[in-house]
């Protein structure tokens, strides 16, 4: 709450050919706007999901809906994308309007009575 961020030491079943196969193309807008972002299953939607929705709801206990996509990029020598960044930051919007190309389904999600508000969360 202080700083905006923690570093948290969790292990992972996911294996590095697990993130391998979860990251099969380069980045594209999909992975920045969900828009044609395949509904499939892979090692991230089974095994990561989990692990990642496990520690939200140790850290947020009030979040009421956890989603991850099922694809990741995976930076770096002999992957497909191989340069990493150059500065820590976070590839989504923070807000529903900040996601102009989502169809009108996402940010109706937001006017629901229920919604207490949006938070991008980075793993």
């Amino acid at each position: 709450e202080k700083h905006g961020f923690v570093l948290l030491q969790k292990p992972t079943a996911m294996t590095a050919q697990d993130w391998m196969q979860c990251a099969p193309k380069t980045l594209d807008l999909s992975n920045f706007t969900g828009i044609g972002m395949p509904k499939i299953e892979t090692p991230v939607s089974r095994i990561y999901a989990k692990e990642v929705e496990e520690m939200v709801r140790e850290l947020m206990p009030e979040a009421k809906e956890v989603e991850l996509d099922p694809l990741c990029a995976r930076r770096g020598p002999g992957t497909k994308n191989p340069t990493y960044s150059f500065a820590v930051h976070q590839d989504y919007g923070l807000t529903a309007e900040d996601w102009p190309l989502m169809d009108n389904g996402f940010k109706s999600r937001f006017d629901e009575p229920s919604v207490k508000g949006f938070m991008a969360v980075n793993f």
